[in-house]
């Protein structure tokens, strides 16, 4: 018995220990409006606009997933691409899923910071979606558990952002408790920008992977929020892991857990438009992209009026969508 009690008071404790955050509300901000004063560029004209969306896969390249062990180098090696993609594309306005600001994985590099010094943008935004000092991945070996964590998604922009507002999802109800736990949370990221004399909300979400019950749900309350915001001006970007596209002949023993429901659902609610051209385009996985589940979805008043998937990419599991709109 008293074996039983020391097991169980232990794993409370560490339970404890895990399930708390890394770094502290004061030390690093779950969430916040960056400007840098270094950066000043003329604000583009927002009659037209050029949107680029990108799950950049902690920049660990085709090992994303996979539990395979980076080196710095490549980890520096897969930001210097994602940058100079970015720069290459010369979007106005950039969202980022997958990033990490202080993880031992990725050798404590806040890639936020390392992007936007690399590409100049003046402002941006940040969303802290995972805060933990222990991650149960890769399973083995298990020293690579234990490490400060730190991660979530971004905007960047050329444009004044404003201000902030933060969905936060229902992490799935099929889940075991104790599952959830050490899942990480989802959320819409909407930022208000200045554009002109207009008013511009850019949400970029990332939507659950795993569970398309919960994934459906998520794209419901996504969809109201976009409905109910007043804006002259709206984009959706993000990777809505629901798949548009799908080449079912180049599979190659992929497979294609995500339906297109939940963006079907979206798009009808809203009226939004996908960014897609007559030439089908994929972005996933990166090494042989046979799903497009990264959108870039837009409405009136602009027109789409060319867009595309960088082909070639390494940096991430994911290649980035891109489209440029005017009215």
């Amino acid at each position: 018995i008293k074996i039983v009690c020391f097991v169980f008071i232990g794993a409370c404790f560490f339970l404890f220990w895990a399930s708390g955050n890394a770094i502290s509300e004061k030390d690093f901000p779950s969430e916040r409006i960056i400007q840098l004063s270094n950066n000043v560029v003329q604000e583009p004209d927002p009659s037209t606009i050029t949107l680029l969306t990108y799950n950049i896969g902690y920049a660990s390249g085709d090992k994303n997933n996979k539990g395979s062990i980076l080196s710095r180098e490549e980890v520096v090696k897969n930001l210097d691409q994602i940058a100079q993609t970015m720069t290459t594309i010369n979007a106005d306005i950039v969202a980022l899923q997958e990033v990490d600001f202080a993880a031992r994985r990725t050798f404590k590099i806040n890639q936020l910071n390392f992007l936007q010094e690399k590409t100049g943008y003046p402002y941006s935004a940040y969303l802290v979606l995972w805060n933990k000092k222990y991650l149960p991945w890769p399973y083995w070996p298990l020293s690579l558990h234990f490490g400060k964590i730190v991660s979530g998604q971004a905007v960047l922009s050329r444009y004044p952002i404003e201000s902030q507002k933060v969905t936060f999802f229902k992490k799935p109800e099929n889940n075991p408790f104790w599952y959830n736990w050490f899942y990480l949370h989802r959320a819409g990221q909407a930022v208000t920008l200045k554009m002109g004399d207009q008013k511009a909300v850019i949400w970029n979400v990332h939507l659950e992977a795993f569970d398309g019950e919960a994934r459906y749900s998520q794209a419901r309350l996504l969809a109201k929020s976009v409905v109910e915001t007043a804006a002259d001006i709206k984009f959706v970007l993000g990777d809505f892991n629901s798949a548009s596209l799908v080449d079912h002949n180049r599979l190659q023993g992929e497979t294609v857990e995500e339906s297109a429901e939940s963006l079907q659902f979206f798009l009808k609610k809203t009226g939004f438009k996908n960014a897609e051209i007559p030439a089908p385009l994929y972005t996933m996985p990166s090494w042989n992209p046979v799903k497009k589940i990264d959108h870039v979805l837009y409405t009136t008043p602009y027109v789409m009026k060319k867009g595309g998937v960088p082909p070639q990419l390494t940096a991430s599991d994911h290649l980035p969508v891109w489209g440029t709109f005017g009215y």
